[in-house]
């Protein structure tokens, strides 16, 4: 079966998945994800965000104040994970799907930021997967850079000066 978000979307077929972002420079929110079968292919469009467009619960279990654009990445729109390369490196946004979902969103959030707590690394809020499972692309919750950071030990690249400038020069995958 083949799955294929339309418009600002993913197409996936098997393992492999093709996207096209929405302009770089506008955020159009979308609400729950919506789904029909077609020609034995099932079809997703993003969705509006109905929940608070915040981090709130993240921010309150940890004590912490995290950057707003990172509440605005992940409260843009209801929408399935989204592949790209960036520098040459496959990478998978990690969107939320539907309100049960931003709950487990959260809640791994927290799990990360924990980890860092523990570890006495700086915080970090993922955004991304990456091919290898040990690495993710986040965002340095200090600085506001993206980087390409090893769990566990404290290795990390700066990849982008931000969210927006990672989000523009992230190049789409497309098997269309």
């Amino acid at each position: 079966m083949h799955y294929a978000i339309l418009a600002n979307a993913t197409v996936t077929s098997g393992s492999r998945r093709a996207v096209t972002f929405p302009p770089a420079r506008s955020c159009t929110a979308s609400h729950h994800l919506a789904s029909w079968l077609h020609d034995d292919a099932v079809w997703w469009q993003p969705q509006p965000f109905t929940l608070a467009q915040n981090l709130d619960a993240v921010e309150r279990a940890l004590d912490i104040q995290l950057q707003s654009a990172v509440a605005a990445f992940y409260t843009a729109q209801f929408a399935a994970d989204m592949s790209g390369t960036f520098s040459g490196q496959h990478v998978s946004l990690v969107q939320v799907r539907s309100e049960e979902d931003f709950q487990r969103v959260q809640e791994n959030l927290i799990g990360h930021l924990v980890m860092k707590r523990r570890l006495k690394h700086s915080p970090t809020l993922f955004i991304a997967t990456t091919d290898s499972e040990l690495e993710v692309v986040s965002v340095c919750n200090l600085s506001g850079k993206v980087i390409l950071e090893q769990l566990g030990p404290q290795k990390r690249q700066v990849v982008a000066p931000s969210l927006q400038n990672f989000l523009i020069h992230l190049q789409p995958l497309s098997d269309l």
